[in-house]
């Protein structure tokens, strides 16, 4: 079941520097209390090292419905960044802003930048093989038990092997900081399968 929305107490190592707030445009993250999406936007802004306010609807800090009926929710969905006042949607987009915001994309490094921009498109793909095959409070394995077998068995072993290849020879991170927003995403969302896997993500997901 998904989890509240909180930062865990094991998380990747900071970043060196962290971004000036006073160079920074004001950011405002709206989402639903679950980790879901939200966890890895959080992550982002918090390893970017940027001031950001936080609207959670399910607590009642706004009305989703009127935010839908609004300009504010471009596809209907959350979570939603808005930048000095402007709506972006989509999780990944927010994230690819973010990284340019705090400066945690890669910037003129374009190894950097081109690993942690296929992060982000990859852990895209993790997270639908995860909404696929995953049981939550608001869906039941029923019939699609073979998709939660298969989810284990094979679609995250494959994910893991890709991502292997990416990683620095001879180290445990796959940029040269170890903490662009494209590593802190897939973290974010890694962490979520790990807290599913109990039995059956033990052999998907190693020792």
């Amino acid at each position: 079941a998904p989890h509240a929305l909180t930062t865990p107490a094991s998380s990747p190592r900071l970043p060196p520097a962290r971004a000036s707030p006073n160079m920074a445009p004001t950011l405002k993250l709206v989402y639903f209390d679950v980790m879901a999406r939200g966890l890895p936007l959080v992550m982002c802004l918090e390893h970017g090292g940027l001031e950001y306010e936080a609207k959670n609807v399910l607590r009642g800090d706004l009305d989703w419905a009127a935010m839908k009926a609004s300009d504010d929710a471009p596809f209907d969905q959350l979570p939603v960044l808005f930048v000095d006042g402007k709506p972006i949607a989509q999780t990944a987009a927010c994230a690819h802003v973010i990284g340019k915001i705090a400066g945690t994309d890669g910037g003129d490094d374009i190894a950097d930048y081109a690993v942690s921009s296929m992060l982000i498109s990859e852990t895209e793909d993790i997270y639908k093989d995860l909404a696929k095959g995953a049981v939550t409070q608001f869906k039941e394995l029923g019939d699609r038990a073979e998709d939660n077998k298969a989810m284990w068995a094979e679609a995250f072993p494959k994910h893991y092997a890709m991502l292997e290849k990416l990683v620095v020879a001879g180290g445990d991170a796959f940029t040269s900081t170890g903490v662009s927003v494209g590593e802190i995403y897939l973290w974010s969302i890694l962490h979520q399968v790990s807290l599913m896997a109990g039995g059956a993500g033990e052999t998907a997901l190693g020792p």
